[in-house]
């Protein structure tokens, strides 16, 4: 860890050997996206570092994408890239996005929109397939303020969704 950063857990590997945090070194480029091995060295490796601000990083239930927020377009927007990479990365919000949270199968990606709960479909057949977002439903809850961004930007989930994607803790 850099001593005189701000830095913000946000989310294991399924198979607990790596945490993915955020940590601002720069107030004016915003805060980057680092892996922490939790074995060896314990050196914290860059996964997603731009001019602009990431945040909110949350491992796919199979290990292999990490879906996160950035505000390179202008503003925040949800994205989700292979792991460990470098490899793809999908844009999958089109008007906007903050706080992804992965359904427990990996088959839904959950992320806010302002008022708005929004969910894609994704599909892992001989390609990935990622279907256009859709709203869930509105409502008037407070944005993630745990995210080393602050607010306005990639803010972090402030929710949890059941293992079936029926039940949201708002």
């Amino acid at each position: 860890t850099n001593q005189g950063s701000m830095q913000s857990p946000e989310s294991w590997s399924p198979d607990g050997k790596t945490l993915a945090f955020t940590q601002m070194d720069d107030p004016q480029s915003g805060s980057d996206i680092y892996l922490l091995p939790r074995d060896g060295e314990r050196t914290p490796q860059v996964f997603w570092r731009t001019k602009f601000s990431e945040g909110s990083p949350k491992f796919a239930p199979d290990g292999k994408w990490v879906a996160y927020s950035s505000n390179e377009s202008g503003q925040p927007e949800v994205y989700m890239a292979e792991y460990p990479g470098p490899g793809r990365r999908v844009t999958i919000s089109t008007s906007g996005g903050t706080d992804p949270l992965w359904r427990h199968d990996g088959r839904q990606l959950y992320y806010r929109l302002g008022d708005l709960m929004m969910v894609v479909d994704i599909s892992y057949g001989g390609s990935l397939e990622v279907s256009k977002p859709r709203v869930l439903w509105r409502g008037n809850y407070l944005a993630g303020a745990g995210s080393s961004c602050g607010m306005p930007g990639p803010t972090s989930a402030n929710y949890d969704v059941t293992p079936d994607g029926e039940r949201f803790l708002m």
